[in-house]
């Protein structure tokens, strides 16, 4: 971006530039460090937002970072109060576990349904984002964030509440405090607001972060049609109710979308004759890569072993999956091949290990969340007896060593490091690292575990 001919780099201190500058601009964006350290503290102050206001064009924005860690619950509530008191329209993103921003102008905040720019678009693309999922990061809008932020002082250059404040809680566990108070931010009014003109698209979105209250919501301010029905059935089905999400897909003209959601009911309860009939249902040019992962489990619930590796055999691997049923349906065929024996068909354990390795680098960059709350709710719901007891101890081994234990090891190492604790970091992550199978690929922790180094080294007593 900085070799595109447009773009004027200026190197200046930011309050000093629009103390002499007299332009006005359509964004200004602030992520400085850290609202504790001497003079990045003066980018989160009343009199600052009072001049970038005063720098904005009529419908311009200002977008400002929060972090969730290192501030008591009371300063960041100071913080978002003391956005508010500048800018009349605003609106609270999360877009990390440990990161906010908020958006100010001075018009109502309505994102409209028009497509990006194919550049951004691209770019987006390129972190496995798009336009819905980045809306879908809404929080709160004025009103909510007024009546959870309350009366109180503020945040200025003569008073440095957060400055001063905020290093009596840098070791503190503040940022799973101030995740759960977001998350009793009232949320309604605004989302109905946010999502005014694609409130569908903002539903299928938070659906896929599993935020289902907020995609249910959002549904029924939705025009009725086909489309909403769909995602009725969506809902339904994402909440387990398999007979409501078939009515759903039925009303909406969906019957495979209906027959597949009753043949998942008769599996999971063990009807495998049932889930067999309501599968012979389905035309056979209707027959999606799905279907014949339902009716390889299917055939593996009656212990017919070589319809399942016939149903296998219609599903091409896939080591990047992008719902859960994609991971199962590696470890399924492998399962199938050692039931059928080398002879005529390879085992290929290695491949679900890969799957998990790279389900495990999505979910380190927060971007697969909801295929792994669905591959967990999925095992939950497998019928008893599907898996003799060595299948199933291989299946728990591996998702375990790849997959969960390793987490739990990285997002501690993560929330140490948003705490400011870098060694404790550092270590943490050091054994997350070892924790891994010597074959499973690269970790951004190797990025994290560098800038702990970086930022405890003489000097640097805190993060960026």
């Amino acid at each position: 971006a900085m070799q595109d001919p447009r773009v004027k780099r200026v190197v200046d201190d930011g309050r000093h530039y629009l103390t002499v500058t007299r332009q006005r601009f359509h964004v200004v964006i602030s992520e400085p460090s850290n609202p504790w350290l001497s003079g990045p503290a003066r980018l989160f102050t009343r009199q600052f937002f009072q001049q970038v206001r005063n720098h904005l064009t009529t419908d311009g924005v200002y977008v400002q970072w929060i972090p969730l860690y290192g501030l008591s619950n009371e300063l960041l509530k100071t913080e978002v109060r003391t956005f508010l008191s500048v800018f009349p329209h605003v609106a609270m993103l999360q877009v990390s576990a440990g990161d906010l921003v908020l958006v100010g102008g001075g018009q109502a905040l309505v994102p409209h349904d028009v497509p990006l720019p194919h550049a951004v678009e691209k770019d987006m693309a390129r972190i496995g984002s798009d336009r819905d999922r980045l809306l879908a990061r809404f929080v709160a809008g004025t009103e909510g964030l007024k009546h959870w932020a309350g009366a109180g002082a503020l945040n200025t250059d003569n008073n440095g509440l957060l400055e001063f404040g905020a290093p009596r809680f840098l070791l503190e566990p503040t940022l799973q405090v101030n995740q759960e108070s977001v998350q009793r931010i009232p949320w309604r009014a605004g989302l109905t607001q946010w999502g005014k003109y694609l409130p569908l698209a903002l539903a299928r979105a938070y659906l896929g972060r599993r935020d289902v209250e907020r995609a249910a919501y959002l549904a029924n301010h939705a025009r009725a049609g086909s489309a909403r029905q769909t995602l009725e059935g969506d809902i339904a089905a994402r909440k387990g109710y398999w007979v409501t999400a078939a009515n759903w897909w039925r009303r909406a003209g969906e019957v495979v979308s209906a027959q597949l959601s009753l043949t998942e009911l008769a599996f999971s309860d063990g009807q495998a004759q049932r889930a067999m009939q309501d599968l012979a249902d389905i035309a056979p040019d209707a027959r999606t890569p799905y279907f014949h992962y339902l009716a390889m489990l299917v055939a593996l619930q009656r212990g017919d072993i070589n319809a399942a590796s016939a149903e296998a055999a219609h599903l091409a691997p896939d080591g990047n999956p992008s719902a859960a049923w994609q991971v199962l349906a590696v470890y399924f065929k492998d399962l199938i091949a050692r039931r059928l024996g080398h002879a005529q068909s390879t085992p290929n354990p290695a491949m679900f290990d890969h799957t998990l390795d790279r389900l495990r680098q999505r979910l380190e960059r927060e971007q697969g969340e909801p295929v792994l709350d669905g591959l967990l709710r999925r095992l939950r719901s497998l019928p008893p007896g599907l898996l003799d007891a060595g299948a199933e101890q291989r299946l728990e081994q591996a998702m375990s060593t790849r997959l969960l234990h390793p987490l739990e090891l990285y997002n501690r190492g993560v929330s140490l490091f948003f705490m400011g604790r870098f060694s404790e970091a550092e270590q943490v992550l050091q054994t997350y690292l070892q924790t891994l199978p010597t074959d499973s690929g690269p970790s951004y922790a190797r990025v994290l575990i560098e800038r702990a180094q970086l930022l405890r080294q003489p000097g640097r007593a805190t993060s960026d």
